[in-house]
């Protein structure tokens, strides 16, 4: 028998085992590899370091450079993102996720001649 096809059986029959040995360890290192993935994303998305990213949010008194308004990790649209210039890909501020997706849009010059022909039709 080869090894692939022992390790296929052996997982077969043990696949409980496995399961539960796997999710222990992932509730055991989930912390740290989750802090390992946002440092390697900072680093190759924006060129910045974790510290540099904590440093930004309490710089901004924890709250949300456009709307002034306090982060909450619990909430996905109010967690803290790096936002920044497309073009240069310079970083700009920490904005709440929901925030950075709106100034996103509106940067679109397209998405802002669209809206106010819109806007124009329906006022008359």
């Amino acid at each position: 028998m080869n090894k692939g096809t022992y390790r296929k059986e052996y997982y077969q029959k043990n696949k409980v085992k496995i399961s539960a040995a796997n999710t222990a360890w992932e509730k055991a290192h989930w912390g740290q590899q989750s802090l390992n993935k946002r440092r390697y994303f900072l680093r190759t998305a924006y060129n910045i370091t974790l510290e540099q990213f904590d440093a930004m949010r309490v710089s901004q008194n924890n709250c949300c450079a456009l709307c002034n308004e306090p982060f909450d990790d619990t909430k996905r649209k109010y967690k803290p993102v790096v936002d920044h210039d497309h073009r240069t890909n310079k970083v700009r501020s920490i904005l709440h996720a929901q925030c950075n997706i709106m100034l996103g849009i509106f940067e679109s010059e397209t998405f802002r001649r669209n809206a106010e022909r819109y806007l124009d039709g329906q006022a008359g």
